[in-house]
């Protein structure tokens, strides 16, 4: 391949047979080795990063298996529960377990669908991106998020679509497309996206292809795969597809929430891969409407058209920066196109790309480094006058550090499930504390703005009688005497636990006494 060939003709008339036929050659131990040495750094970020917020929340949705839950389908619980289930430990690492193997899966698919359109060299840098660009690696490769099982799914459709589009004979890759459509959909809403815009390529390019059965049997199959979500949804008056519709587009027009989406993009990517991205999707543009390169189409409606879908609803309500994944994955591979060209054209782009990397992998240490031992020491520069007042407790690292203190208090304290409940005032903190605990309490979210689905699960449960442990963190505090000074008998407390981290305190979590529950609690 001519590495001096402009992006936006990336590939054109290159007639290898695999790029024709949708076969890739094998992996080669160079890739083999891309692949195992970024399992093993996710593997070392499971391990030392603390559970955040999202990710004990959906550990809670595997403690009470469903075929969907309230505000997002079941393959994140299957994951977050499957390594616990397994081995009896419920902590950061074994939540994240499941999502860190199949991102590893997924690298292989990956460099099988990247090396229909690269050489082996640009399918290396894809692989690069794909494990050190945040917005791959946190929401896909370590953390459990819906994100992964979705990106999982989203790039075996990828990779059955090329198939399909240069052998659309064959029924069985429409069927098998169909059934991963509706398992990425399983994994996240967002999956829907797959079969409009694959239905939106076929409508501009090969409409020969809408008189055939294959299309609307890839619609039956993803159907048929998201049957448990329609199923749960049937059972409970739509709940699932009511609050995510609630969510999908306001109304009112919001500059200050587009500009924040474009700085979680830019975040997320990095600032030194933001800009090469948008130079990418332009090309797609420029290169991928009819008459165009038939590569370029590809990355044009499963790369660009679902970032700047999301962008343009960030015109409207506020859109979290890791919701652009999906459409990033391919889009890592003409950016890898880029990269190398670049790379073997000059030393100032090697040194650049290096400073990069290095100043990435810097930050992830960092980060990394300060979230488990807290080596950044806000406290002390607190205390020497040199950081504001209050910067320490700011520090977002601390809501997910610690929360195994809270256990050893209950069980040094012989508060045992049969005597307590527990609960919270946010949904978030709930999931800390039922993550802690393991599962052996009882864990409820009294809160009538947002519980999510902790509102769900209360339903018909009677608590009256009962006594709880109200959970509260110097971060978050909230004071039950205040919240609920109608639902309990007495309040006793708070008894205080001190979370040390760096060797000083960097974090209290309150345990309220709550006696005699008079009545349920009242989420409307």
């Amino acid at each position: 391949m001519n590495h001096q060939t402009s992006i936006t003709t990336l590939l054109n008339g290159n007639t290898e047979p695999h790029l024709i036929t949708g076969h890739t050659p094998p992996l080669t131990g160079n890739l083999w080795l891309v692949i195992g040495a970024f399992l093993l750094v996710r593997l070392i970020f499971a391990l030392l990063l603390g559970p955040g917020y999202d990710e004990a929340y959906y550990h809670s949705y595997s403690l009470r298996p469903s075929l969907s839950y309230y505000d997002h389908p079941p393959l994140v619980a299957f994951f977050a529960g499957l390594f616990p289930k397994l081995t009896g430990v419920h902590n950061q690492f074994t939540i994240r377990l499941g999502v860190v193997l199949l991102f590893t899966v997924s690298n292989y698919f990956y460099a099988r669908l990247a090396r229909l359109f690269l050489d082996e060299k640009e399918t290396i840098f894809s692989l690069v991106l794909l494990n050190s660009l945040p917005i791959f690696l946190a929401c896909a490769g370590v953390m459990v998020l819906p994100d992964g099982p979705m990106s999982f799914f989203w790039i075996l459709s990828l990779f059955m679509f090329w198939k399909m589009l240069h052998q659309p004979y064959r029924t069985a890759y429409w069927i098998i497309a169909g059934l991963f459509c509706g398992l990425a959909m399983l994994g996240k809403y967002h999956g829907v996206g797959l079969i409009g815009l694959f239905f939106g390529y076929l409508l501009l390019y090969r409409r020969d292809l809408l008189l055939r059965p294959g299309p609307y049997l890839l619609i039956g199959f993803a159907i048929l795969a998201f049957s448990p979500v329609i199923i749960w949804n049937w059972q409970n008056s739509f709940t699932s597809f009511l609050y995510q519709g609630q969510k999908a587009i306001g109304t009112q027009l919001s500059i200050d929430d587009f500009f924040e989406s474009l700085g979680g993009q830019a975040l997320y990517l990095t600032p030194f891969f933001f800009f090469q991205a948008f130079y990418v999707i332009a090309a797609s543009f420029r290169s991928g409407f009819p008459g165009g390169d038939q590569r370029y189409r590809f990355f044009l409606f499963f790369g660009s058209v679902p970032v700047l879908f999301f962008i343009f609803v960030s015109l409207f309500r506020e859109v979290l920066p890791h919701w652009t994944l999906a459409g990033f994955i391919i889009l890592m591979i003409p950016l890898a196109h880029l990269v190398a060209r670049q790379w073997s054209q000059s030393q100032g782009w090697r040194n650049f790309y290096k400073i990069s990397l290095t100043i990435t992998a810097a930050l992830y240490l960092i980060l990394v480094g300060h979230a488990r031992f807290g080596i950044l020491h806000l406290h002390h520069f607190e205390q020497k006058g040199w950081l504001p007042k209050g910067v320490a407790l700011e520090d977002t690292t601390l809501d997910t550090y610690g929360w195994q203190t809270l256990d050893d208090y209950l069980k040094n304290n012989e508060l045992n499930p049969e005597d307590y409940f527990l609960f919270t005032a946010k949904w978030y903190m709930s999931g800390e504390v039922e993550l802690a605990t393991e599962g052996r309490f009882e864990v409820f979210c009294f809160s009538k703005t947002k519980a999510n689905a902790y509102q769900f699960w209360a339903e018909g449960v009677d608590l009256k009688g009962k006594n709880g442990l109200f959970i509260t963190t110097d971060r978050h505090f909230t004071s039950p005497r205040k919240k609920y000074p109608d639902y309990f008998e007495t309040i006793e407390g708070p008894e205080v636990i001190e979370v040390f981290r760096g060797g000083v305190v960097s974090k209290q979590i309150f345990v309220y006494r709550c006696s005699n529950l008079l009545k349920n609690y009242q989420y409307r």
